[in-house]
């Protein structure tokens, strides 16, 4: 007769084996369609954070080969409307080898907003390109320095995204809704649960709904005052058709997309059949409507990029202040020239 205790062992095994089981596997999925939506949501509410952006990209045209690296480092901070600030840190890197000649570059960049004021540093720009030698004198004049740009010389768009009044408040706020509400993705595959840096995530493969880019695009177009035709709806949508992989991570907390993945196959952005380009582009993002510190930069010299274009023809030997002396000394020169060719003229009358 076998021993009781064998089969009271054997069913406290089982017993404890299936409690870990079933815990492992206790977290709920959600519907992959209710995720996507509560992410849009929370997108929308996101007013600070930092997001790191890289993107490599590798091509072949035939001969030619191209090799391109960047990343973009981004601290923000909207949470006052009327103070929206900003620090952003770029690189590029790219090598390009054809038939007749080689050319690497590369270029690094920040620029901060705060305050309502703009900063720019230029940390690298440098090329093999020949064009690229008569700018160098002035590239080595303002490399390195924290450089404070007047209002007037920031493009427009970019002001506006700085600066709203009650109408692009509106107007942002319809978008949003729009964004939220239009089926943008599909989800193609679900992986599970899984772990970024401690945190829980939804992991999805998706597609874009091309339908609903159409139909979002359309509509905002309206919103913002204007028209598409079907043709410029066409164009703006086929970079889409372009995608060859991508991936979202999100909290499963907060809903908040921690990561992206996007993949665009190169057969598709060049229809060359001996071309072929790859790009990758990865999106992570943290700290989301958490304090974030973004300050102005010490140091940082006034810059009027008038003074730069105006010296194209050769490096500035004198201030700018000098500048309009000369020219106002010139203006007296020819005025006093003037009258007294005048006062002979009226003599010999």
């Amino acid at each position: 007769m076998k021993n009781p205790l064998c089969y009271v062992s054997k069913y406290l095994i089982l017993m404890l084996v299936s409690i870990f089981l079933l815990s492992a596997c206790g977290d709920k999925l959600e519907d992959p369609e209710t995720v996507i939506h509560k992410a849009k949501e929370a997108v929308t509410d996101i007013a600070s954070g930092r997001v790191e952006v890289s993107a490599d990209a590798e091509g072949q045209n035939g001969t030619d080969d191209l090799l391109f690296e960047g990343s973009m480092n981004l601290i923000f901070d909207h949470e006052d409307e009327e103070n929206k600030k900003m620090d952003m840190h770029v690189a590029l890197s790219g090598d390009m080898k054809t038939a007749e000649k080689q050319l690497q570059g590369d270029v690094d960049f920040e620029f901060v907003t705060t305050d309502g004021e703009y900063y720019v540093k230029l940390n690298e720009l440098s090329s093999t390109d020949e064009s690229l030698a008569p700018m160098q004198p002035f590239i080595d004049m303002y490399k390195s320095k924290w450089l404070k740009i007047a209002k007037d010389f920031i493009p427009e768009n970019i002001r506006e995204l700085q600066e709203e009044d009650e109408a692009t408040k509106l107007k942002k706020e319809q978008l949003e809704d729009l964004f939220v509400e239009t089926a943008l993705f599909n989800v193609i595959k679900e992986y599970g649960i899984e772990k970024i840096n401690g945190e829980k995530v939804y992991h999805y493969g998706i597609k874009p709904n091309m339908e609903g880019f159409k139909d979002y695009m359309v509509k905002a177009a309206i919103i913002d005052g204007r028209e598409m035709t079907a043709q410029e709806v066409e164009e703006a949508v086929k970079v889409l058709a372009y995608i060859k992989d991508a991936e979202l991570y999100i909290d499963a907390d907060d809903y908040y997309i921690l990561k992206a993945i996007l993949v665009f196959s190169g057969a598709a952005l060049n229809e060359e059949a001996d071309a072929s380009l790859e790009v990758k582009v990865v999106i992570e993002g943290s700290d989301y409507n958490k304090t974030v510190t973004v300050k102005a930069p010490e140091g940082a010299e006034d810059f009027n990029p008038l003074v730069l274009m105006m010296g194209f023809g050769g490096v500035p030997t004198v201030s700018e202040d000098a500048a309009m002396e000369e020219v106002e000394g010139t203006e007296e020169m020819e005025a006093t020239d003037n009258t007294e060719e005048l006062m002979e003229e009226t003599a010999e009358e």
